[in-house]
C-alpha cells in the first residue's frame, strides 16, 4: 500500500511577479532598443559567476519580440543590460507535524515539504548604473502521500509560472526604457 502512495512537486511564485500586470506590449514596446541579457550564479559569498540557463535565451527571445535588438554578451553598446542572478535556495523546510502524521496515519495525510529559491533581477544602463533592482523568489512544494496524485498532471501550472516571469521581466524592462526615454509609452499607457 505505502508503494502506490505519490509524490508531487509544484513551483509557487512569491512576490510581486506572480500575477503581473498587462501593459499591453507588441512588437514595438522595445524597437530601437539595445538590449543585453546576462545570467550569472551568486555563491553564499557574494562571488558571481556567469552562467548559461536556458531562461536566459527565453529572455533573449521574449524580448526581441518586443523589437528590441539583442547584443552579445561579448560586445559593448547596450542601452540597457538585464541580469538574471541567481543565488539558489535560500530557505528549506519541512514540517515535523506532517511527518508524524503522514506515518500515523498510513500515508493518509501528506508530507510536505518546501524549498524557496531567490534570484536578483537587475536592469543596469549604459553606463552600469542600476536602475531597477528586484528580488524575485519562488518555492517548491513537494507533497508527499496519498493525497499527492490529486497534484499529479498540473504540468500546464509550471508553464504558466515561466510565462508570468517573463511578462513581469517584459514589463519591468519596457518601463525602464520609457523612463530612460530609450522607448516610447504606447496610447494605451498614457
Amino acid at each position: 500500500m505505502i508503494l502506490t502512495a505519490g509524490c508531487a512537486t509544484q513551483f509557487v511564485a512569491m512576490g510581486d511577479w506572480a500575477d503581473p500586470s498587462d501593459l499591453h506590449l507588441n512588437d514595438q514596446s522595445l524597437a530601437g532598443v539595445k538590449l543585453s541579457v546576462r545570467c550569472n550564479h551568486m555563491d553564499k559569498q557574494g562571488i558571481m559567476q556567469a552562467q548559461n540557463y536556458p531562461l536566459c535565451q527565453g529572455l533573449e527571445r521574449h524580448l526581441a519580440s518586443l523589437g528590441a535588438q539583442i547584443i552579445p554578451n561579448t560586445q559593448s553598446g547596450a542601452d540597457l543590460t538585464v541580469w538574471y542572478i541567481e543565488e539558489g535556495v535560500v530557505d528549506k523546510h519541512i514540517s515535523a507535524g506532517s511527518v508524524i502524521g503522514l506515518i500515523a496515519t498510513a500515508y493518509i495525510i501528506p508530507m510536505v515539504s518546501t524549498a524557496t529559491s531567490r534570484a536578483e533581477l537587475r536592469i543596469t544602463d549604459n553606463k552600469g548604473s542600476v536602475v531597477e533592482q528586484e528580488s524575485v523568489s519562488a518555492s517548491k512544494v513537494r507533497v508527499f502521500g496519498w493525497s499527492a496524485w490529486l497534484a499529479l498532471g498540473k504540468k500546464s501550472r509550471q508553464r504558466d509560472l515561466g510565462e508570468k516571469f517573463y511578462t513581469y521581466v517584459k514589463n519591468r524592462v519596457v518601463s525602464r526604457a520609457v523612463d530612460l526615454k530609450l522607448a516610447k509609452a504606447t496610447e494605451e499607457d498614457k
